[in-house]
């Protein structure tokens, strides 16, 4: 029987390789969706679907499995999701300015795949105390379902996918070690035979474009589809079953031990930011092939190069020290500026304290 890292000494390889997975599938659906020739009814369009039935519903979990120390996960709410997600998105802004000629920038609509800094901001800040809600699974399974029904929850602010994401950190939260045990015991004939369905679920899905394709994204109402509500929650519905499905398999299949997986998986999150850029150039300047097996091959090439690239230490430290640096400003600038209004309360008080007295003499 296969068993997990025990050590607490040791890291738990199987999540880096997880995330490792995660981030690879992230890259290579952004790029083949930019490429300029992008169809759901081809190859491509069957591999985005595959990618985003699982890819941050499998992050958003992952994260939520990390959560148990909710202290820490409040406390560093700020510095490692809100202010990343407050500096990248001006700076996204001048890549687009750019590459592109019609641009907007706006701090309340997330742009691109910065939407995530945002969510998770919410989740890691307000887990303490979700965390201690009463059947708050199956509440955040029916805000997953019933938000859609709210065109006001959308993208602003990323309010629908904080919204539609949040059972899966929710379920990662509650996950223990022993539950991943279980997965991992699974019979694996049937794992094939799950992941074989879902092959065959998401190449229907593809070529009959029997679903909206911006609909695996989570973060819009059901109105903008002009679908009924009740059609809408049926469908959100299958989506997020798949979801799990898809997750069942990965976490089944994806080997546990050390491996060079491992590495990228310590430091997706400087992926996860820094191929946004290489995206936009992607979208600005297209891949050649015209969807032929050249712009696949090119696609996953680039995939492969941006993944290796940005996970590499180096990368990841100087995503650290300017995160550190400009934290380290606000910080300061903060608290100087909570001593400058307690200096002033003080000398406030203390002058109608002395005019109080002042008069009191005077009678």
């Amino acid at each position: 029987m296969e068993t997990l890292n025990k050590d607490k000494k040791e890291r738990n390889y199987l999540f880096d390789n997880i995330k490792a997975v995660l981030v690879f599938f992230v890259v290579s659906a952004h790029y083949i969706r930019v490429n300029g020739s992008f169809d759901p009814a081809t190859a491509g369009g069957m591999y985005y679907i595959i990618a985003f039935s699982f890819i941050m519903q499998g992050f958003l979990l992952v994260s939520g499995y990390f959560s148990k120390n909710t202290e820490k996960c409040r406390a560093g709410a700020f510095k490692n999701f809100l202010m990343p997600y407050l500096i990248l998105m001006p700076v996204m802004f001048c890549f687009r300015l750019i590459l592109f000629d019609d641009v907007s920038f706006d701090m309340m609509h997330p742009s691109h795949a910065l939407w995530y800094l945002l969510v998770m901001f919410v989740y890691r800040f307000f887990i303490k105390d979700l965390g201690k809600v009463r059947g708050i699974v199956v509440i955040s399974a029916l805000l997953m379902l019933v938000s859609g029904c709210f065109s006001s929850l959308g993208e602003e602010l990323a309010l629908g996918r904080i919204c539609s994401f949040l059972v899966f950190f929710i379920i990662g939260y509650k996950m223990r070690p022993v539950h991943v045990e279980k997965i991992r015991r699974i019979p694996k004939p049937f794992i094939f035979a799950l992941l074989a369905a879902l092959l065959v679920f998401s190449y229907f899905l593809a070529f009959s474009e029997a679903i909206p394709i911006e609909m695996w994204h989570l973060k819009d109402g059901y109105s903008i589809y002009h679908m009924s509500n009740a059609a809408g929650i049926l469908i959100r519905f299958i989506l997020g079953v798949t979801a799990l499905a898809w997750l069942l398999v990965i976490f089944s299949l994806t080997p546990s031990k050390k491996m060079f997986l491992s590495d990228i998986g310590q430091r997706t999150l400087a992926v996860y930011v820094c191929h946004i850029p290489v995206r936009y150039a992607i979208k600005a300047f297209s891949i050649p092939g015209d969807g032929s097996v050249l712009t696949y091959v090119i696609s996953f090439t680039a995939a492969a190069a941006s993944v290796y690239v940005f996970s590499r230490p180096k990368v990841q430290e100087a995503y650290n020290s300017v995160m550190d640096l400009i934290y380290g400003i606000v910080e300061k600038v903060f608290r100087r500026s909570v001593e400058v209004m307690t200096a002033v309360k003080r000398n406030v008080k203390n002058l109608f304290k002395d005019e109080g007295c002042s008069s009191r003499d005077n009678k």
